[in-house]
């Protein structure tokens, strides 16, 4: 898989579209890890560098805004005007290496803030493509999530227990 991350500096390809993956530390219900947004993130980057030589795979950037599942433990948030700022600048620098930048998305919660730190690129004429799903559920333990999840990380996801609001019993 091309990995950013891997090859010394003379080694990148500047011609390469990099892709790179945004996510967020959050909960997903107790069956799913914090980590579920950005490993659907980067596995999506990955299995497009796969189908495509022209694609390399940047680091995921694992935080976005996730105010509203503070009340979780291990949740890690940096806001929207962090996440924009981030965005702006990480793709103002890219730009200057690789001829696009695909930013993917798959934290729901992000998707205007994406959208903003796009037009705004695309204002400044660097050449950023968003995608990002609208379908990714924001209700803990529906179905779609554990599936997709168990595609990328088998074995790791839904063990029989139900999403629970912080505070109840798990009972």
């Amino acid at each position: 898989m091309p990995d950013l991350a891997a090859p010394a500096w003379p080694e990148v390809d500047a011609a390469a579209v990099l892709a790179l993956p945004v996510g967020s530390t959050e909960q997903h219900g107790p069956h799913l890890p914090l980590s579920t947004d950005t490993d659907v993130a980067l596995a999506l980057c990955e299995r497009l560098a796969g189908a495509r030589r022209d694609v390399l795979v940047a680091p995921a950037v694992a935080y976005g805004s996730s105010g509203e599942h503070a009340g979780f433990p291990g949740t890690l948030s940096i806001g929207q005007d962090a996440l924009e700022l981030l965005l702006v600048e990480l793709v103002r620098s890219a730009t200057l290496t690789f001829r696009r930048v695909l930013l993917v998305s798959t934290h729901g919660g992000d998707a205007s803030t994406v959208q903003r730190a796009a037009r705004q690129l695309r204002d400044e004429s660097c050449d950023v493509l968003v995608w990002g799903s609208r379908t990714v559920t924001r209700t803990p333990g529906a179905p779609r999530r554990p599936c997709s999840w168990r595609s990328i990380r088998p074995g790791c996801a839904w063990t029989g227990r139900w999403p629970v609001t912080p505070g109840r019993s798990r009972s």
